[in-house]
């Protein structure tokens, strides 16, 4: 400080503008998620073990403790249906469960957090009771629509100057019977149609004679 009475300056920066920023609302919000963090008790939270080398997940079938209680090493914590069994999640050492995480009935990725831990019952009562569990499973995506599939086409046969003729006409190739070879609408076919008119029954073409 000089003669002038108290500095005016902290950290290099202006003492009235450190004053605002410690009167804004940002103070609060800096403020809020460290008073939370350091006013946790002491404690550990727990994943689902891999009670198989090849488990991936288990559901919680029911829980063996409360919170609030102790258990001693070798105590049963919950039972733990896998994809092969139902096993025992045994306690390695003592301890207290502060918070469970996961109700009975939910499937668990191994490592995802299950319960709390603390150091005595009091310090359950004092976690509060929007702790983070497992983070819900994503959706499955939607299958992508599938397209209509186009209704088979048969293709007709006939001659060249059929279709031009039934093209001229406005004749549905298709709908003429054909009487040449193997079926094949001919130009006498189309014309057939033609001068019969479009109401008139098509005329059936004659049975293949017999075989020799």
């Amino acid at each position: 400080a000089s003669g002038r009475g108290a500095s005016t300056t902290m950290w290099g920066r202006p003492v009235a503008m450190w004053s605002r920023v410690l009167a804004s609302p940002a103070r609060a919000a800096i403020q809020h998620p460290l008073r939370r963090a350091f006013s946790l008790p002491s404690h550990s939270v727990v994943g689902l073990p891999a009670l198989s080398p090849t488990m991936e997940s288990g559901t919680i079938a029911s829980w063996k403790v409360e919170e609030g209680s102790s258990f001693a090493a070798g105590d049963v914590i919950a039972e733990i249906e896998t994809d092969k069994a139902t096993v025992d999640f045994e306690a390695q050492d003592d301890g207290v469960v502060g918070r469970l995480l996961v109700t009975e009935g939910t499937e668990v990725k191994v490592g995802d957090p299950i319960m709390v831990l603390v150091e005595s019952a009091e310090d359950a009562d004092t976690l509060p009771p929007d702790l983070p569990g497992p983070e819900a499973p994503a959706p499955a995506p939607a299958p992508p629509p599938q397209e209509k599939a186009a209704p088979p086409t048969t293709a007709v046969m006939a001659l060249p100057s059929a279709r031009f003729l039934a093209a001229s006409k406005g004749i549905d190739i298709a709908g003429v019977v054909g009487t040449g070879k193997g079926g094949r609408v001919t130009k006498g076919d189309v014309l057939l149609l033609v001068n019969r008119g479009p109401d008139e029954p098509p005329v059936e073409p004659p049975p293949p004679p017999p075989p020799p």
